[in-house]
């Protein structure tokens, strides 16, 4: 969500960008958005959002919120009767989070094909498509975007009756229609998906992992399964998975994965079809077998490097290394017009900023973009011949950890200090006079206190005029 709160013609791009690769899955710009706009993606996994100023004073993110989205509770209590037409089907609602329900039909309570729909909520449907006097068996399953649910449990059958059949009753010949359809062997082998991993990346071990069997199976064993890190050995090969299922054989909950989840790494966990037990009512082995990845990081972040940028006209952008420890007293001095107007800020991995941001004492935050594993802050207001301090205590990695050690960045600013002293005197003046003419580099920068590209009279005349101007 974003506003431009006030006015200021800002034009902003959103992009994004795969956390592992890099590709840009999705890019939008929006401008002129002073009532607020929303910007939404249906994405799962490990992604940045990059925001990229395009036109205005700054950027302005208003905030970024997450959908967790869980596969639905399967449906329960499945009935069906038939009616004049149709078969009458009535089930009972246990998820909260489905989009809505699939209705399967069966001429042998093996072999299912989808028939229907409805919505989310929903409690009933009628199958009017059903011919009438024949025997059909049901399954409902919830779903989302995410995944289906395992199917309602034991399939529930009935036949339509005849339409002119005012009563609406049963058809006598059920049994024999019934009886005479020939027998339809269950080649169709079982399939299986695992439940994503969230959060990924995270800082806590992982519990249990969902896994969801296309249709009910038997055989699964702790055998049949495998956990590696960082492409290392077999984590479980000497046993304490466990594996539970509520609904008959179609969703399994794997536990005991907390004690080898603990360290920190790329953890892929993997369920094999090739010698496995696993098979259907019919004994159909598995198709294939599935994986799920997921990274835990319990690793703190800490502050590498700061530096306050600022463009010196054509001369392009000059950075100036700032002392880390958060010491006021010990902090550099910033000499050039302005003050910091940006910190640019270093980790050792991508970070995020948590609510409520970022704060600064003696300016003001205007900006926060991370691109990985740096982060720059946008600041204006800079108070001159003051410290500005800069709160960091909301930076947190892509799992959650709070950053250690320095949590404060803290740039004395005192306009026309050339040599960084704490003071403006004759030396400073001296410095930018020695400077003028020279082509802007590393070396000689901070004497452009003017951030014109070039350093000259003008840089020697701001000093001589802030003379005796200091800063604690």
């Amino acid at each position: 969500y974003a506003v431009d709160w006030d006015d200021a013609g800002r034009s902003e791009r959103f992009d994004v960008v795969d956390g592992y690769s890099g590709q840009v899955l999705d890019s939008r710009t929006i401008s002129s958005f002073r009532d607020g706009v929303y910007l939404r993606w249906n994405v799962a996994g490990y992604v940045k959002v990059v925001v990229t100023r395009l036109a205005g004073p700054d950027v302005v993110v208003g905030g970024l919120f997450q959908d967790r989205l869980n596969p639905p509770l399967a449906p329960s209590g499945l009935t069906a009767a038939g009616g004049p037409g149709r078969v009458d089907l009535a089930w009972t609602d246990n998820a909260d989070n489905e989009e809505g329900f699939r209705v399967e039909r069966s001429y042998d309570a093996v072999h299912f094909s989808e028939v229907g729909a409805t919505g989310a909520d929903a409690t009933t449907y009628a199958d009017a498509t059903a011919a009438p006097g024949v025997i059909y068996y049901y399954r409902v399953r919830a779903y989302n975007s995410w995944s289906p649910s395992g199917a309602t449990g034991s399939p529930a059958a009935a036949a339509a009756t005849l339409p002119d059949d005012p009563d609406g009753g049963s058809v006598p010949s059920n049994t024999a229609r019934a009886a005479a359809l020939p027998a339809v062997a269950d080649t169709v082998p079982p399939t299986v998906a695992i439940a994503a991993v969230t959060p990924n990346p995270r800082s806590a071990p992982v519990a249990a992992v969902t896994l969801s069997f296309s249709e009910p199976v038997t055989g699964l064993d702790p055998t049949d399964l495998s956990l590696a890190r960082d492409g290392g050995p077999d984590l479980l090969a000497g046993g304490g998975a466990t594996l539970a299922s509520g609904d008959g054989g179609a969703t399994w909950a794997v536990g005991g994965l907390g004690g080898v989840t603990a360290a920190d790494g790329g953890y892929v966990l993997t369920v094999r079809a090739a010698g496995s037990g696993i098979v259907d009512a019919a004994g159909n082995g598995l198709a294939a077998g599935a994986s799920v990845g997921f990274v835990v990081d319990r690793t703190v972040p800490v502050l590498v490097s700061a530096a306050s940028r600022k463009a010196h006209g054509s001369a392009g952008t000059f950075d100036l290394p700032l002392a880390l420890g958060g010491d006021p007293a010990g902090a550099t001095v910033e000499p050039r017009t302005g003050g910091p107007t940006a910190l640019v800020l270093t980790f050792p991995e991508a970070v995020v900023v948590a609510a409520p941001g970022l704060l600064a004492t003696n300016a003001n935050v205007i900006g926060v973009s991370a691109v990985g594993s740096a982060l720059t802050v946008e600041l204006s207001g800079a108070v001159d011949a003051s410290t500005v301090t800069l709160d960091l205590s909301n930076v947190t990695d892509l799992a959650g950890n709070a950053l250690a050690g320095t949590a404060t960045v803290a740039v004395r600013t005192l306009w026309g200090d050339a040599n960084g002293s704490g003071a403006v005197n004759v030396n400073d003046v001296n410095l930018a006079k020695s400077r003028s003419g020279q082509a802007l580099s590393a070396l000689n920068f901070l004497a452009d206190l003017n951030a014109s590209g070039d350093v000259n009279v003008n840089d020697a005349n701001i000093a001589k005029s802030r003379s005796g101007r200091t800063v604690g």
